[in-house]
């Protein structure tokens, strides 16, 4: 009875802090304004649209990155390409972290072309 007990309130907390984590991601919409190819393996970028919500403490500056290294950053980057030269708005959902260099910019989770 008590194993039951405490692994229902283990999936609870489990799902609070996923939600949490979901909440504290930043998102934002707009047009792709400057996109920046960096030479250390990472493409820099900002949209004119709405300004960010929920920035991650990490992010000192407003731009957003991904890595066009891997598999996800290639598509991603083909997107930004894409809606850049077409004028198309994107909406851009944050990782909550700064782990692609430069670290001072939020990394791109989901990148959607609107």
């Amino acid at each position: 009875m008590c194993f039951k007990i405490i692994f229902k309130f283990s999936l609870v907390i489990m799902l609070l802090l996923q939600l949490t984590s979901i909440a504290q991601a930043s998102w934002q919409e707009g047009l792709v304004q400057e996109l920046r190819v960096l030479s250390k393996e990472w493409v820099v970028f900002y949209l004119d649209g709405n300004l960010r919500t929920d920035i991650p403490a990490c992010a000192k500056n407003t731009y957003w990155v991904l890595n066009p290294a891997t598999e996800a950053g290639k598509k991603m980057f083909s997107v930004l390409m894409g809606a850049k030269f077409a004028k198309a708005k994107v909406r851009v959902e944050g990782a909550n972290d700064c782990v692609v260099s430069p670290r001072d910019g939020e990394t791109v989770d989901v990148l959607r072309l609107l």
